[in-house]
């Protein structure tokens, strides 16, 4: 049987590209103007993800759409416009690797949400989302107990749902960063 930090190491080696590719495109959000770019593009991306999550029944997902909206509300942001596609997995292996992406995405929270206070935001002003992100410090831990518990796992269809997710979030961000400026 493999174990969760064999199939964590198997993504994590998996996707390591994309997640580099990742972190440079959202970069250091140095001022209101960047951090807004990032809000729309988290937006965007975790939008894409709502039908799938909706349908996995073995791990309650958040993508936190409620908290984005009220932090790019408080914030001046425009309305945002749905993202390009939306992504699917329809295994229970590809549901873990796009959720191996998605419970990751808490852990690079912690080093944003530093960030974004640096610019005078907060849990209740403007990055709530993150907030919401680093609230439970064990939830990560619970999420490598899941893939622990996996038996007989698909590693290729694992491996396709984290590389897919990381495409669509890619996708999202990119086209937020190629485009004119959405809010003021």
């Amino acid at each position: 049987m493999l174990n969760a930090n064999g199939l964590r190491n198997v993504l994590r080696h998996s996707t390591q590209n994309e997640h580099d590719r990742l972190d440079a495109l959202i970069g250091n959000f140095s001022d209101l103007a960047s951090y807004r770019s990032f809000l729309v593009g988290s937006y965007r991306f975790r939008k894409s993800l709502e039908a799938t999550t909706a349908a996995i029944d073995f791990w309650q997902a958040e993508l936190l759409l409620d908290e984005l909206a009220q932090d790019l509300e408080e914030l001046g942001g425009d309305s945002v416009r749905a993202p390009t596609a939306a992504v699917f997995a329809n295994t229970p292996a590809e549901q873990l690797g796009l959720l191996y992406v998605l419970e990751g995405s808490a852990l690079g929270a912690r080093l944003l949400v530093r960030r974004a206070e640096a610019l005078g935001l907060s849990a209740t002003h403007g990055a709530r989302h993150l907030a919401m992100q680093v609230r439970d410090p064990g939830r990560w831990r619970r999420f490598l107990d899941l893939l622990e518990s996996q038996k007989d796992i698909d590693l290729a269809l694992a491996v396709r749902g984290a590389q897919t997710c990381f495409s669509a979030a890619l996708a999202n961000f990119t086209e937020v960063h190629s485009e004119p400026a959405q809010c003021a």
